[in-house]
C-alpha cells in the first residue's frame, strides 16, 4: 500500500446474459467483486469453485484499502471459513468489514472472525470484496471503486468458553428484561 495496489474493484453494470446469473442467487445486476476461488479450464469448458485450501482458525482478516463510493453506497469485506464434512459444508467461522465513508489515504480494514467455539478446523476459505452493496435493498452505484492491497491474517482464536452450566439466565419465563449470571469464567466478569 505504499502507492500501488493488488486489486482495483469498480461496480459495472452487468449484460442481461450474466445479470440473470447472479439475480438467480440474490444478488444485484449491478456489482463489483473479487472473490477467492480457482477456474479450472477442460477442453472447451471451465468451471469455478470458490475458495481456496485453508486450514488454520484465525481471529482476524486484515487489510489496506481506498474507497471511493460513486454516491451513497458501500464497500465490504467478507470471510468465511468451512468445512466439507456429513455430505454437506458447514461453516466454522466468518466476519464482515463495512464502509460507506470515501477513504482517499490507505487505511487498515479488519475482520474479526466469530467462531462456533464447538466445531474444528475449517479446509476452505472464501474472502470476498465488494466495492458495492450486495445486500437486499441495496443500491450500487456503478463507477465506485475500492483498492485493496497487502492483505494478511492474524493467528488466535477469540472465543469464550464458558461452559452452558455455568450461564444462568432468569427470570423463566420472563416478560420484560432478562438477566445473565455467567460464573466460572474470568473472561466473563
Amino acid at each position: 500500500h505504499s502507492g500501488t495496489y493488488s486489486a482495483k474493484i469498480t461496480t459495472v453494470a452487468l449484460t442481461s446474459s450474466s445479470a440473470s446469473l447472479v439475480i438467480a442467487y440474490g444478488i444485484p445486476d449491478t456489482m463489483g467483486i473479487i472473490v477467492t476461488g480457482n477456474i479450472s479450464v477442460v477442453g472447451v469448458s471451465a468451471s469455478v469453485k470458490i475458495g481456496i485450501p485453508f486450514t488454520q482458525r484465525i481471529s482476524q482478516f486484515q487489510f489496506y484499502y481506498e474507497y471511493m463510493p460513486n454516491g451513497v453506497d458501500t464497500a465490504s469485506c467478507s470471510v468465511v471459513l468451512s468445512h466439507f464434512s456429513g455430505g454437506k459444508r458447514n461453516t466454522l467461522g466468518a466476519g464482515v468489514f463495512k464502509t460507506p465513508a470515501t477513504v482517499s489515504a490507505w487505511t487498515q480494514g479488519t475482520v474479526n472472525i466469530n467462531w462456533d467455539s464447538a466445531s474444528g478446523n475449517p479446509d476452505t476459505i472464501v474472502v470476498m470484496f465488494s466495492s458495492s452493496g450486495l445486500t437486499a435493498g441495496s443500491k450500487p452505484q456503478v463507477g465506485s471503486t475500492m483498492y485493496v492491497d497487502d492483505a494478511s491474517i492474524v493467528t488466535g482464536i477469540n472465543e469464550l468458553n464458558a461452559p452452558a452450566t455455568n450461564v444462568n439466565v432468569y427470570p423463566d419465563p420472563a416478560s420484560s428484561a432478562v438477566y445473565f449470571n455467567i460464573s466460572g469464567n474470568s473472561m466473563a466478569n
